[in-house]
């Protein structure tokens, strides 16, 4: 019985150490509340972004336009925006609620569509989120 106990309180404390770990290290990623902040991104790693989560609206101009390329998006200072990659489940508590993310940006080409070939930088995983108060 003893050795249940012993067991079970080790995987707390690992457990709780973990998550105590992925939120010290936020401080280590760049930080994108801006979009001159999105702009100078200039690879693409793990970053912490903050901003308004809200449903993608695509754009209606040019070749392509009115494509629904992503869902969601990351709305930022300035009138920026971060697109995150349509696969990604979000949960509704989120959703026009100002965010903090922890995620993967990457860079480079997407053909949803097949109409057009687009580089583009995009929130492709997310590893934590939590709303902003």
């Amino acid at each position: 019985m003893m050795k249940y106990f012993y067991f079970f309180l080790s995987l707390i404390v690992i457990s709780c150490s973990t998550h105590t770990g992925v939120l010290e290290k936020q401080s280590e990623y760049p930080t994108i509340k801006s979009s001159s902040e999105y702009n100078s991104i200039g690879h693409c790693d793990t970053v912490l972004i903050e901003g308004v989560l809200t449903e993608y609206e695509p754009d209606h101009n040019g070749k392509g336009g009115g494509t629904q390329y992503f869902d969601f998006e990351i709305e930022l200072r300035n009138n920026g925006t971060v697109p995150i990659h349509n696969s990604l489940v979000i949960e509704s508590l989120y959703i026009n609620k100002m965010v903090k993310v922890l995620g993967v940006l990457e860079c480079g080409g997407i053909n949803q569509t097949g109409i057009q070939n687009m580089n583009i930088k995009r929130l492709q995983k997310i590893i934590s989120i939590e709303r902003v108060k």
